[in-house]
This record gives C-alpha cells, sequence and structure tokens, in this order.
C-alpha cells in the first residue's frame, strides 16, 4: 500500500461534503432566472434538497460499515455523486430533472461522508489521526473556497456548466480505486450480529451528535444571518458579505492545519475554546455597525469551526469499537446536517417570538444559546476527562 496515495486520497474526500453546497450555492439566481414560474421554495430546493438525503444516507452508511467492505461502499457513493453531480450539465431542461439529479447527489453524499473521517480512524491512531482530521478539514475548507469560486465565473458563461465541477471527484474515484486497499469488516457477519449489537455505540456518540446538532443548526443560522443582516441594516454589500465569507473559509483552513498539535495539547478542552469563539462572533456581529466587525466574527467563527468539527469526529472515532468507528462518524454527521436542514424553521420560531425580523435581537439569542451550550459542554468536558483520569489511575495501580 503506497502510503502518500492513500494520504492524497483520504484528505481528497473531504471536498466531498464542502462540493456539494458550494458548487450550487453562487449560481441559484441563474438558476431561478432560468425557470421563471419556479417558486422561491422550490428554487431553494435545489440547495437544499441533497440535506435530506445524506442524513439519511449517512445513517445507512454507518451501518453498512460494520459488515460491508468500506472500499466497495465508497466507491459506490462516488458513482452515485458523479451521475448526481454532472448530470445536470448535460441536461438542464426540466426542474424536475435537477432536483432528482439532486437527490442522487445527496444519496452519494450521504454514502461517502462517513468515510471521509472514518478512513482516517480506519488507518490512522493517536496524534496521528488528529493531525490528519485536521488536515482534512484544511482541505475541506479550501475546496470549498475553490469551488464557490470557480462555480461563480464559469456561470458567467453557462450556469448548466457549473456542475462540470463535480467531475473531480472522477480523481477521488480513480485514486479511491487504486490506493485504497479492501477493507474487509473486522467484526461478526451480518447474520451473527445480534440486532442490539448492530445499533450499539457508546452514550458518549450521542452526546457529540446531540452537542452538534444543536451547535450546527445555530452555525448555519449565523451564517445565512450575517448576510441578511448586513444587508438590512445596510453594513455592507454582496461583495463585502462574500469577502467576510472568504475570510470565514481561509480561517478555518489556516487554522485546522494547527488542529493536531493544540489538540494535543488541550485535548477535550479545545471544544470549549472553539464553542467560546462561536459566542465571541455572535456577540460582535449583534454589536456591528461597521464591516469590519463583521470581518472579525467571521474569521473567529471560521477558527471555532475548524477546532470543533474534527474535535468531535476523533472523541467520536476514539471512544467507539473499531468495527463501530464509521457508524458513530455516520451518527455524528447526521445530527450535524439535520441541525443545518432546521434551521431555517427555528429562525423562523425565533423570528415569531421577537415580533418580526430583527436580525441584531436574532445574534443577540444565538450568543445567549451558544454560551448555554458553552457551560455544558464545558461541564461534560470537566467530568469526562476527570472520569478517564480515575479509570487511568486505576489501572495503573
Amino acid at each position: 500500500m503506497n502510503r502518500i496515495l492513500l494520504k492524497i486520497a483520504v484528505l481528497l474526500l473531504a471536498i466531498i461534503p464542502m462540493e456539494t453546497g458550494f458548487v450550487v450555492q453562487p449560481i441559484l439566481g441563474e438558476v431561478a432566472k432560468s425557470f421563471p414560474n419556479a417558486s422561491p421554495a422550490i428554487i431553494g430546493y435545489v440547495m437544499t434538497l441533497p440535506a435530506i438525503f445524506t442524513i439519511i444516507f449517512s445513517v445507512i452508511s454507518g451501518r453498512l460499515s460494520i459488515t460491508m467492505n468500506k472500499k466497495t461502499l465508497l466507491l459506490v457513493g462516488l458513482l452515485f455523486y458523479l451521475i448526481g453531480g454532472i448530470c445536470p450539465a448535460i441536461y438542464a431542461g426540466q426542474l424536475w430533472f435537477i432536483l432528482a439529479c439532486r437527490g442522487l447527489l445527496g444519496i452519494g453524499n450521504g454514502l461517502c461522508m462517513p468515510l471521509v473521517q472514518g478512513l482516517v480512524a480506519e488507518f490512522f491512531e493517536g496524534q496521528e489521526r488528529a493531525s490528519m482530521m485536521g488536515y482534512s478539514n484544511a482541505v475541506g475548507a479550501l475546496g470549498g473556497i475553490l469551488t464557490a469560486f470557480f462555480a461563480g465565473y464559469i456561470a458567467l458563461f453557462n450556469w448548466r456548466y457549473s456542475f462540470l465541477l463535480y467531475g473531480f471527484m472522477v480523481i477521488v474515484f480513480v485514486l479511491g480505486w487504486i490506493a485504497l486497499p479492501d477493507i474487509k469488516p473486522a467484526g461478526k457477519s451480518e447474520e451473527n450480529l445480534s440486532a442490539r449489537e448492530k445499533w450499539r455505540l457508546p452514550g458518549g456518540v450521542y452526546i457529540i451528535a446531540l452537542f452538534g446538532f444543536i451547535l450546527w443548526t445555530f452555525q448555519l443560522m449565523s451564517g445565512i444571518g450575517t448576510s441578511l443582516f448586513a444587508t438590512s441594516e445596510k453594513i455592507g454589500n454582496a461583495a463585502q458579505i462574500g469577502t467576510a465569507m472568504s475570510l470565514n473559509m481561509i480561517a478555518a483552513f489556516l487554522s485546522s492545519l494547527l488542529f493536531g498539535q493544540v489538540f494535543k495539547k488541550l485535548k477535550l478542552n479545545i471544544w470549549v475554546l472553539a464553542i467560546a469563539m462561536f459566542a465571541v462572533s455572535s456577540l460582535l456581529t449583534a454589536n456591528a455597525h461597521i464591516m469590519i466587525t463583521i470581518y472579525l466574527a467571521m474569521a473567529i467563527n471560521g477558527i471555532g469551526t475548524a477546532f470543533l468539527l474534527p474535535g468531535f469526529y476523533v472523541r467520536a472515532s476514539s471512544i467507539a469499537a473499531k468495527t463501530h468507528q464509521t457508524f458513530a462518524l455516520g451518527i455524528v454527521n447526521a445530527a450535524m446536517n439535520l441541525g443545518v436542514f432546521t434551521s431555517s424553521a427555528v429562525m423562523g420560531l425565533i423570528f415569531s417570538l421577537l415580533g418580526g425580523p430583527n436580525f441584531r435581537s436574532l445574534f443577540v439569542v444565538i450568543t445567549g444559546i451558544q454560551v448555554i451550550m458553552l457551560i455544558l459542554v464545558a461541564i461534560y468536558v470537566f467530568v469526562t476527562q476527570n472520569k478517564e483520569k480515575g479509570i487511568e489511575k486505576t489501572v495503573a495501580a
């Protein structure tokens, strides 16, 4: 097994979840122009429909990984992803066809997503695993930046051609085929697994999933809200908002490169640091009157994301049994995607309680929720780390 090719293949997989949305985000306006009779809600499904299938198939993929060859599962997922991704570039005459393709893309994304970090857990251990998860997050962030940039410029010629960017996964498919060994299940066969064993995961995995669901509900709300806030308050224009989003991704990319070293020093306390950054970012936005404040807030948010996301993955994969690591990551990914999917509805509920769209007040609420989560997560980390230290002392004695 060529170790360098293996690392490249595993790291490039991180582009999949980022590319899923970033190809479409810059071209939604052009899609709407091509289908003037379609409602904004239907056009919005071009962006959000993959998330529904991703949630479902992330769990299915994680579950299948217990008894199925992970390489086969990955290649099947990539095939769905490629077909669903590229076909709208070939034919986009009917909106229903584009939506059907987006569904296939979501299935492929869901099948691959747990394996993005699951294969890191499969091939790497200890500090190398933590560093690789940080690098994986960095590659994903860089992929998001480049994908959004190229999709926007390609759309100047024809928005359909932006879908050809999904063709990059052909390279990943070939690398996966060549570089990845057959990863046969280490556990029992499907027939010999009891119903309980098929779904058994440590309680800590579900706690991480719950944290991820709540935090990512408000993370996406923060991203959407920042754009609408800056526009409604006349703080910045579309170009400046785009710059703020880019700063978020650049900060996430650079910080992800440092994740391994920071995690080595802080361990689970990196969660507390990351959520504190989310709260500071939201508080800055709530009090912003110039774009420089929003630039700073988005950069801080990007650093927090870079530390928290791989931090969750490292912990979930380390506490799950070897046979169930990918399943654990599938549960965590599904929970965060569910948070992304429900964020708009939660934002609508908050606005109804506030008496109407008030984005400055929205960020005050988001800050409050993040401070509450900061306290809860800090308690969980304190109890968990003390418990594990106690076990280590008992074993040593």
